[in-house]
């Protein structure tokens, strides 16, 4: 809803974005995982196309490990800030 993409289960980023827009989605992601370092962005949601309901969203994503070594887990939170 906040993104106004419709439902999104079931699908592969690059079949609701496109695979250019799906790969700058996932990108912070491989980094949380690659790096084992946190991830945090502010940014404004000029780029929706739906009637704007939100114009800002913040988002951390936190690298969790079961073995202490390699990052299997991540957990991400997103904030939007209605308009």
């Amino acid at each position: 809803e906040k993104y106004g993409l419709g439902t999104l289960a079931g699908k592969t980023p690059e079949e609701v974005m496109g695979p250019d827009t799906a790969e700058n989605v996932l990108m912070p992601y491989r980094k949380v995982r690659d790096e084992g370092a946190l991830f945090y962005r502010e940014a404004d949601m000029e780029w929706v196309s739906a009637p704007r309901k939100y114009t800002q969203y913040r988002v951390l994503l936190m690298p969790l490990s079961d073995d202490g070594a390699r990052v299997n887990m991540i957990f991400g939170v997103q904030d939007f800030v209605r308009a």
